[in-house]
């Protein structure tokens, strides 16, 4: 059995593709994960980010950050505890700039994090809006768009 990667920061800044399957990222002095500058078609899955699954190691920044990145897929990570409580923007999974279009955000567990979960800036994925949850339960979550049963 492999065992995970652990990381204090992955940093993907331009030109460059593939942040990381399987890593855990704790407790960095900023993002657990930046992927900026055009570095498009990213895909960020199976990550621990600020817990190692039972303990709050977060990163004082936000969970992901993606930057001017198009197409990027962040894809069953569990993401928590991140943002030192210095700014309400950070949080979970922050993307910013109207450059950032076509990212998938995707089966995560995103929680305890001091900003929201998903926060969406400066025109990015086309200014739509994150889903809001209205009631969740252990199989499945309800939103405006009805029932999101939970995958097998």
């Amino acid at each position: 059995m492999a065992l995970p990667f652990l990381f204090r920061r992955i940093k993907i800044p331009s030109s460059d593709s593939g942040a990381g399957v399987g890593n855990t990222i704790l407790a960095s002095g900023s993002k657990g994960i930046y992927i900026g500058f055009s570095s498009d078609n990213n895909s960020v899955q199976e990550n621990m980010i600020g817990t190692d699954g039972t303990h709050n190691w977060g990163n004082s920044n936000n969970g992901i950050s993606l930057w001017d990145v198009a197409g990027t897929v962040i894809y069953r990570n569990e993401i928590a505890f991140n943002n030192s409580g210095s700014s309400p923007d950070y949080g979970g999974i922050l993307i910013q700039t109207a450059g950032s279009i076509s990212n998938r955000i995707s089966e995560n567990s995103i929680h305890d994090n001091e900003g929201l979960g998903i926060t969406l800036l400066s025109s990015a994925n086309g200014s739509i809006s994150p889903p809001v949850l209205s009631i969740v339960g252990k199989n499945y979550a309800f939103s405006s768009k009805g029932f999101l049963p939970k995958p097998v």
